[in-house]
């Protein structure tokens, strides 16, 4: 009874498997066929995308992060030329603030199982890094201010091409970036309101060519994945077809148990074994009186009986 119940939760279990695998092969076809505009699968394919991919994803997000705080903090060279007056300031911010909090916020990115919690933290992290090369940029009166303002176009371009924010963080994180100029106001410049505006406008341009680029690359790696999924598919439905083919041929239809050319082939691994083996053969007492008398359809039943009698006292797995 034990080995009953055994076997039944386990048949259970595999028909839930094949319910679900079922079901996300379906999902598959109907998203290939009708595609994801918004980016977005139905929320059980989306689990697999993201149980497939995000380990990948969230090692990219790291090492890429970690490349970009040496760049940033880097770029205190271009500060010790154009932002001396206000030098200490860069320094406090980009070493003292923003350096330790990415590192902070990219540690809770990399334990994060959640890929929207994923997302929106590097979402905070992009814009922290946008409001830090325009509040530096508002404290100097320099007019070469304008020249260090142009890293937002970087920033733009990092988030969207080389981190690859999934497409709706990286467009709330480019349009963050263009309403913090918008509120930095005009930077000290001979040009003045011109300089701002050229940098506002090529700033919008960047985001939407950037933005763009973004979406079909996301596009892309979500077409790829459905692509290779439904693959996998096929072919695991390719392999259960051969098993149950090969199956087919060692089962004999009648009583359900190893026919002829199955024992044929056990025997031969055996014997090279070398352990020892017993055979027993059997006949059915008075079958041929019984299958007279009560007909084939009733021997037929009888056979199939005695086979599960022998099957159920087995003891190896063969």
């Amino acid at each position: 009874a034990g080995d009953w119940q055994t076997e039944a939760g386990t048949a259970s279990g595999d028909a839930i498997v094949s319910r679900r695998s079922r079901r996300l092969e379906a999902l598959v076809e109907r998203a290939l066929v009708a595609g994801f505009p918004a980016l977005y699968f139905p929320p059980l394919l989306e689990a697999r995308f993201e149980r497939d991919t995000g380990g990948e994803r969230t090692r990219h997000l790291v090492t890429s992060w970690l490349m970009a705080i040496v760049v940033y903090n880097g770029f205190l060279l271009l500060d010790w030329i154009v932002l001396r007056d206000v030098f200490e300031y860069a320094v406090l911010v980009r070493t003292g603030i923003m350096t330790p909090l990415s590192l902070v916020l990219l540690w809770f990115t990399h334990t994060s199982r959640d890929a929207r919690r994923r997302e929106a933290l590097m979402t905070v992290m992009v814009v922290g890094v946008f409001w830090s090369v325009l509040f530096l940029g508002s404290l100097t009166s320099d007019p070469r201010a304008v020249l260090h303002a142009t890293g937002i176009f970087l920033v733009a371009t990092f988030a969207n091409i080389v981190i690859r924010l999934r497409f709706w963080f990286a467009v709330a994180a480019t349009i963050a970036g263009v309403l913090l100029t918008v509120s930095a106001g005009p930077l000290p410049h001979p040009l003045g309101v011109d300089a701002w505006h050229t940098v506002l406008i090529v700033l919008v341009a960047t985001g939407t060519f950037t933005l763009f680029a973004n979406y079909t690359l996301e596009r892309e790696q979500r077409l790829n994945y459905l692509l290779g999924l439904r693959e996998t598919f096929r072919q695991a439905q390719l392999a259960a077809d051969n098993t149950r083919l090969a199956l087919l041929t060692q089962v004999d239809a009648l009583t359900g148990i190893a026919n002829r050319r199955a024992a044929d082939e056990y025997l031969s691994e055996l014997c090279a074994t070398g352990e020892p083996a017993g055979v027993i053969m059997l006949d059915i007492d008075f079958f041929k009186l019984y299958n007279d008398h009560y007909g084939h359809v009733a021997g037929d039943e009888c056979i199939r009986r005695v086979a599960s009698v022998l099957r159920a006292a087995l003891r190896r797995p063969e």
